[in-house]
C-alpha cells in the first residue's frame, strides 16, 4: 500500500537526517586526535583522518543524492511487492542475518575472551556489550550478539509466516 503524500514528504525530509549524522560523525572523528591527551601514534592519527574523511565524504554524497530525489515520488516497501517476490526477499534476509552476525559474534567473543583470560588489559567493544560484561559477566555479554541475530531471524520468520497464512485459501 503506497504512503500518503504527507507521509511521503515527511519520509523525504527524514531522509536528510542520515547524511547529516554521517557528516557530524565524520567531523567528530576528525576532531578526535585534537582532544586525546594520550601520546599520539602516527598510524592511529592517519586511520582517524581517513575514517573521518570517509564518513564526511559519504555524508556529503548521500546529502547530494537525497536532494536529487523527488519528494512527491511514492516510496515502495517490501509490502508493495507481489507475494512471491516478498517471500523471496524475506528468505534472502533470513539467510543474510547469520552471515552478518556470525563474524560479529566471533569478534566480540574473541575480544572478551582475551580480557577474561588476562591476555589484554582492555578491549574495545560495543557499549551494550561492555555494559553487560561489566554488570553481568562474560556469558551474557558474549551471547548478546547471537541473541539479537536470533530475534531478528524470528521477526523475519514471523513476517514470512503471516504472509503465507494470509495467502492460503481455507477449503
Amino acid at each position: 500500500m503506497p504512503l500518503s503524500p504527507a507521509q511521503t514528504k515527511l519520509n523525504h525530509r527524514i531522509g536528510y537526517l542520515y547524511p547529516i549524522i554521517y557528516m557530524v560523525g565524520g567531523v567528530a572523528v576528525l576532531g578526535m586526535p585534537l582532544f586525546v591527551d594520550e601520546p599520539k601514534d602516527f598510524e592511529g592519527v592517519i586511520f582517524l583522518v581517513v575514517l573521518g574523511l570517509a564518513l564526511l565524504g559519504w555524508g556529503t554524497f548521500s546529502l547530494w543524492r537525497q536532494s536529487k530525489l523527488d519528494p512527491t515520488a511514492p516510496v515502495h516497501t517490501i509490502d508493495d511487492l507481489p507475494v512471491d517476490q516478498r517471500v523471496r526477499t524475506l528468505r534472502r534476509m533470513i539467510l543474510i542475518v547469520p552471515i552478518a552476525f556470525t563474524p560479529l559474534a566471533a569478534l566480540v567473543g574473541y575480544e572478551l575472551a582475551q580480557l577474561e583470560y588476562g591476555l589484554a588489559k582492555s578491549v574495545r567493544v560495543w557499549a551494550p556489550v561492555a555494559f553487560l560484561y561489566n554488570n553481568f559477566g562474560f556469558w551474557p555479554a558474549v551471547l548478546l550478539i547471537p541473541v539479537a541475530g536470533l530475534l531478528l531471524i524470528m521477526a523475519l520468520t514471523w513476517k514470512l509466516r503471516t504472509i503465507r497464512e494470509s495467502n492460503t485459501t481455507i477449503t
